[in-house]
């Protein structure tokens, strides 16, 4: 049985710290590391199909609840170096 159409694509969201850890990070980064070896896995797999399958490795938004969060834990020089 076949749970996809030929030539579909999938996109897996993932994160920078999965390339990078960082302090407090720890499951986030494993756990994004793992996804990130799932989604080249996959991509071979199904390339056969044509199905296109890709991670997007995201990191911090300067304006959002979860750069406010750090700042209030870490500090704002933390955050700063991290935008950077």
């Amino acid at each position: 049985a076949r749970n996809s159409n030929d030539r579909a694509s999938f996109v897996a969201m993932s994160s920078a710290s999965s390339l990078k850890g960082d302090k407090a990070l720890l499951t986030l980064s494993a756990s994004k590391a793992a996804l990130n070896s799932a989604v080249r896995c996959a991509a071979r797999e199904l390339a056969p199909r044509r199905i296109r399958v890709n991670g997007i490795a995201a990191s911090y938004i300067s304006d959002s609840i979860m750069v406010d969060e750090t700042i209030r834990i870490f500090g704002q020089d933390h955050v700063a170096q991290l935008l950077r």
